[in-house]
Formats: C-alpha cells, structure tokens, sequence
C-alpha cells in the first residue's frame, strides 16, 4: 500500500460547523434540519436583534430603557413617559420621539397599570426607519425577509 492510500484510510470528515443545516422543499419552504443529536439547552446561534423595542402589548415602559413608568415624567417633545431626562436625551433622536414633535402631536396614556396600544407601533417604526439609517441591516432577498420602503 502506497502512502496516499495510507492517508486516504486515516481522513476523517471534519464535524459540521454548525449543527443543522437548511433545507428547501416546495411543499415546506426553507427549514432547518438537524445534522446530529442536539442537547437541551445548546445555542444552536446567536445574533444581536434587529431593533430593540417593548413588546407588542405592554404596560407603559421607558422608550429608553424599557422600565415600567407612572407618568410622572414625560418626554418634552412627543409626551412619552420616560423614566426620566437621561432616557430623554437617549431616545430624543428617535422617529418615535421626533415624527410627533415635528407633528405637533403628544401622546397621551389613561391608564398606567393596563397595557397600551400606542406601543405596537414603536418596533415597526423603528425598523422602518432602518431603510435609511442603516440600509445594510435591511434584507433586499425577498426570500430573507420582508423588505419596506421608506420615502
């Protein structure tokens, strides 16, 4: 025996970088499928988010740093409670903040202790802003996601 063969016999396949790989079929569209025994509580991937805003439906929280508030401070510009200046001076830059300050708009919130509304809107805003801020993080594969436009 020669010595590639010799080598040939010891080449073991390098394990898979990741534990899965994608798949595509008509019928399911992209998946993931498992390429070995995956243990509980292994992070499969990990990746900063896209934007950062309260849930959906939530009580009334700082824009800033996401703490529940009373109301007892509201941003000078749009009348978004905040915790206080500092989140102020923080979120004062951002579309929801600057939109209703150049609007003239303020918002205001009846009840602290129920969820509200008005905060669907702050994650879709922010996203949408993203087209020009940083048009990078935005997917232009439809096949990535949902791309939006903003004028």
């Amino acid at each position: 025996m020669g010595a590639i063969e010799e080598l040939e016999d010891d080449y073991e396949e390098p394990p898979p970088k990741y534990p899965y790989k994608i798949g595509e079929t008509k019928q399911l569209g992209r998946f993931l499928e498992a390429t070995r025994d995956i243990q509980k509580g292994e992070v499969l991937w990990s990746e900063k988010p896209l934007v950062v805003a309260p849930v959906a439906v939530t009580p009334p929280v700082c824009l800033s740093c996401y703490t529940p508030v009373d109301g007892s401070y509201k941003c000078p510009k749009s009348g978004w409670p905040l915790k206080g200046p500092e989140c102020a001076k923080a979120v004062a830059g951002n579309a929801e903040v600057v939109i209703p300050h150049q609007t003239e708009g303020r918002f205001e919130i009846d009840d602290y202790n129920m969820p509200c509304y008005l905060y669907e809107s702050i994650g879709p805003l922010r996203v949408l802003c993203m087209q020009k801020s940083a048009p990078k993080k935005i997917p232009k594969d439809k096949k990535d996601g949902i791309t939006f436009e903003v004028t």
